[in-house]
């Protein structure tokens, strides 16, 4: 038997449907929770949930409002709470996340885009898993960028407590090369070229660190055979010069 509609919950719904091509998205999503309590108390489980599909997608949309005004705390309250009711709609997680980046709360942040990724892939959106993931690198990466070799140790060793990438593990194998940790550097190199599936370019980044390592401990043969891997592109010169350079010292 088909299940009947509550009168006064499908009004209210048709409010909010109203509101909300006006894009007053603040007020239908008070709308849509109105007419959530309404059907529940008559039994209108359609009408119900019909209503609350609506109410954890536009606590997204208030929440970006109220990052717009430079209200981060209550944007925070309302992906928290779309979160609550939907904890497979990853657009409140990258809200979140959003929240996090824009206080500058980097270690939150970039949890929580790794969070988004996860959340994006398991919902099959796989450009909005990449971008998350690649918003989570970018701390890293711009430490990098700014030559700040300690704080990209701490952002991507951070990093690597909810993910890892071949870039994450590349910047990490650089950083602890400039610092003189040559065998951590190896140790990050050794496992980018194990995640690395890019074109041989990619890899010549990777293989130049290496050689770096064992140039810096002595270990020549080594070196030679890191930096005869990294003779591609733009690291093609830089490594000839280094095994020109073993070569005429021993």
């Amino acid at each position: 038997m088909a299940q009947s509609v509550n009168k006064e919950a499908a009004e209210k719904y048709n409010e909010g449907l109203a509101l909300l091509k006006k894009k007053d998205y603040e007020s239908a999503l008070n709308t849509f929770v109105e007419t959530k309590e309404i059907a529940d108390a008559a039994g209108d489980k359609g009408t119900a949930a019909k209503a609350e599909n609506y109410v954890y997608r536009l606590c997204y949309n208030v929440g970006v409002r109220y990052i717009k005004k430079d209200d981060l705390d209550t944007a925070l309250e309302y992906f928290e709470r779309g979160i609550g009711i939907s904890p497979t709609y990853y657009k409140n997680y990258k809200g979140r996340a959003t929240v996090y980046q824009t206080k500058g709360d980097v270690a939150a942040a970039m949890e929580a885009f790794i969070k988004t990724a996860d959340v994006a892939s398991a919902a099959g959106e796989l450009d909005e898993r990449s971008k998350a993931l690649k918003q989570a690198e970018g701390f890293v990466a711009k430490s990098l960028q700014a030559e700040d070799y300690k704080k990209v140790i701490e952002n991507g060793n951070l990093y690597l407590q909810f993910s890892e990438t071949a870039n994450v593990h590349s910047y990490l194998a650089h950083s602890y090369n400039e610092l003189g940790d040559y065998q951590d550097a190896l140790d990050h190199a050794e496992k980018a070229l194990e995640l690395d599936k890019g074109s041989r370019a990619s890899k010549a980044k990777i293989h130049f660190e290496r050689g770096e390592a064992y140039r810096s401990i002595g270990q020549y043969q080594n070196a030679v055979q890191a930096y005869s891997e990294a003779a591609y592109g733009e690291f093609k010169q830089r490594s000839e010069h280094e095994m020109e350079m073993i070569s005429g010292s021993n």
